[in-house]
């Protein structure tokens, strides 16, 4: 929906779509957006909405005295990403910036969990910065990521309109984890939405103050 410059795979989408008896989308903006560029009939697109697995989640719950547990905040991004390199729908440059300005005086801790570049990374330095890096981990692991930690990223960056369509599937886990969420990206994002409209977290726009200012409030919580 959002990539221009192809006419032809776009000729051959609405023909697909034309055809179709029904269409599924995942969300309510893909399902606006399908109707009108491409003149689809709303009454035949039906939202279904992803999730998490019940079963895989079954018997875990957050414990609410975790904070007390630990004298360090901590903040935590549980999934595939990666730091040494750019990367167009997750970039942490805007994020690392202000969390290099944030962390001054404060015992805090940024975390990254699921790094693809892991073994690149000088993760001396990255201590240093009082953040810690571990590399793809099993889903039971970052469930216990999820549940062990005070607030869980959400990052969308690219600069285009793919975030009003994408939902990280990882979010719905944040959701079931009952951690509370900070979703980082741009204000037509979905993930800000979702966050606002459930009260499960905030949203801060990709830039170094508007992410420092988002910490701040988190850390005084």
């Amino acid at each position: 929906m959002w990539r221009t410059g192809y006419p032809i795979s776009s000729i051959k989408e609405k023909k697909f779509l034309g055809m179709a008896d029904l269409v599924v989308c995942t969300n309510e903006n893909m399902k606006v957006s399908l109707a009108k560029k491409y003149g689809v009939n709303s009454e035949k697109i039906h939202v279904v909405g992803n999730g998490y697995s019940v079963e895989k989640w079954r018997g875990l719950k957050k414990n609410p005295s975790v904070r007390s547990q630990r004298d360090t905040f901590k903040i935590s991004y549980v999934g595939s990403i990666n730091l040494g390199t750019y990367a167009h729908f997750r970039d942490c440059t805007e994020l690392l910036e202000a969390w290099d300005s944030f962390r001054q005086n404060k015992n805090v801790k940024l975390c990254f969990i699921g790094v693809n570049d892991y073994n690149k990374l000088d993760l001396i330095n990255f201590n240093k910065r009082q953040i810690e890096v571990k590399g793809q981990v099993s889903v039971d692991a970052s469930f216990a990521e999820m549940l062990d930690t005070d607030v869980l990223l959400v990052m969308h960056t690219a600069e285009d309109e793919s975030g009003k369509y994408i939902v990280s599937a990882k979010l719905y886990d944040y959701i079931r984890a009952g951690t509370y969420i900070l979703a980082i990206g741009h204000p037509q994002d979905i993930h800000k939405k979702i966050v606002e409209e459930l009260s499960v977290g905030m949203f801060s726009e990709n830039k170094k103050s508007a992410i420092e200012e988002a910490l701040e409030c988190l850390y005084v919580k």
